[in-house]
């Protein structure tokens, strides 16, 4: 299965359902204030921040990062025989979460001094982003 035989709509589906996670993750319905906190930036840092990085170009690089992801576990799970298996495709998911994304997140707390509170924030939202993603395409026969 090559890039041409991917699903290209159940990609673009898992990234944009990972975009909404994501603001969801980080908005003050749930983890933002914890996150903040963890980071050491107040509402007034964030602000100038956003002076500094333009939210709308981070948001579109991140889209971009979000869309590679995606292909990816497109490929790697069409590869595997696993589109149309929705739970083995989570599993998958779950496995890249714990043997790629993992290590290379806990590097925060291993060399930048970042709490494991921050680490956990941050870890929880790529597990549940890869494993949703995963599952969307998957599910995509």
């Amino acid at each position: 299965m090559g890039f041409l035989h991917v699903n290209h709509l159940a990609v673009v589906v898992s990234a944009l359902v990972s975009m909404v996670i994501g603001g969801l993750w980080y908005s003050p319905l749930l983890f933002v204030k914890a996150w903040l906190k963890e980071l050491g930036l107040t509402e007034k840092n964030m602000k100038e921040m956003k002076k500094k990085c333009s939210p709308m170009k981070s948001m579109g690089w991140m889209a971009v990062f979000t869309l590679v992801m995606g292909y990816v576990i497109a490929i790697l799970l069409g590869k595997l025989g696993l589109i149309g298996d929705v739970a083995s495709s989570a599993k998958i998911g779950a496995l890249l979460w714990l043997g790629l994304c993992v290590p290379c997140q806990i590097s925060t707390v291993l060399f930048e001094g970042r709490s494991l509170r921050y680490f956990a924030i941050t870890a929880a939202h790529t597990l549940v982003v890869t494993v949703v993603m995963s599952s969307i395409i998957g599910a995509w026969a």
